[in-house]
């Protein structure tokens, strides 16, 4: 007798890039899709650009932007894209990041990455999270946020002496600085990428490392609190933020008394994990 194999397509979005992975093997990169800042045409045009489409039977999409009030729109937009599916499911980034990180066991998840997330996770479902509320007023943890904390310390606090090495490193000066945050577009992203220049530099000036651990402590302050850890529970941390400094994220766990558990930078592994059993 002839079985038919079921396909499955994993999705794994943020706003700049979205992580496409078949059960097959095969994996590709698209941009970002987020239903919050993006119409149907701009998502439908990056979804077009998805190979085997047409092969697909179960898509589970998770992605920055997909609140329950945006999941019946995402989930049209995605049958609409994968004409074959008889299973779509459209969920949260911070779910992604909880399955990849938990797969089917209880935890504390965390999202670090141009923004900063966390929830409490049942083995399948969050069960607790504490609000996100962007890059100006929280994101303590995340990028956009060390890079507000840099700049501030850079021009006016502990960082002066870096403040030749940063304008060399961005070809800018302060009022370039000021244009990027206050008149250009996406002034989070651009915030996120001058943790580049403290990854070089990190190592080397103290200051500097410390502001990093003072950032992911206020993070953990902010946001773990809320759950009633044990000292015993393992808290899970995704995203390029967390992998990169995850030495002054282990430090800034120490100081805070929680048990740092795994780190990862994408989530699209465990995802692969968690959905296809890959090891």
């Amino acid at each position: 007798m002839y079985l038919c194999r079921m396909l499955k397509i994993i999705a794994d979005s943020g706003s700049t890039k979205t992580a496409w992975a078949l059960s097959d093997g095969r994996q590709q990169e698209t941009e970002g899709i987020n239903p919050v800042l993006q119409d149907n045409d701009v998502i439908q045009m990056t979804l077009s650009k998805v190979r085997g489409r047409d092969e697909v039977d179960e898509v589970f999409f998770y992605g920055a932007g997909v609140r329950p009030e945006q999941q019946s729109r995402m989930k049209w937009l995605l049958g609409e894209a994968f004409p074959k599916a008889r299973v779509i499911e459209a969920e949260s980034d911070m779910l992604g990041a909880a399955r990849a990180l938990c797969q089917h066991k209880p935890g504390v998840a965390c999202i670090l990455g141009t923004g900063a997330n966390s929830c409490k996770y049942d083995g399948e479902r969050i069960i607790e999270q504490t609000p996100s509320m962007g890059y100006i007023l929280d994101d303590y943890g995340g990028g956009s946020a060390l890079g507000r904390m840099m700049l501030l310390e850079l021009y006016k606090g502990t960082l002066i002496q870096l403040e030749d090495a940063f304008e060399d490193w961005a070809g800018m000066r302060l009022e370039d600085v000021i244009e990027c945050v206050y008149r250009q577009p996406n002034p989070n992203r651009f915030l996120a990428s001058l943790a580049k220049f403290a990854a070089l530099h990190a190592d080397y000036d103290e200051d500097l490392y410390h502001l990093i651990v003072h950032n992911f402590s206020l993070f953990i302050g902010y946001n773990l609190g809320a759950y009633d850890l044990e000292k015993t529970d393992s808290v899970h941390f995704a995203g390029g933020l967390a992998y990169t400094f995850r030495e002054q994220l282990y430090e800034a766990c120490e100081l805070e008394e929680v048990h740092l558990g795994r780190v990862i930078k994408h989530p699209i592994t465990g995802l692969q994990r968690y959905h296809f059993g890959q090891q």
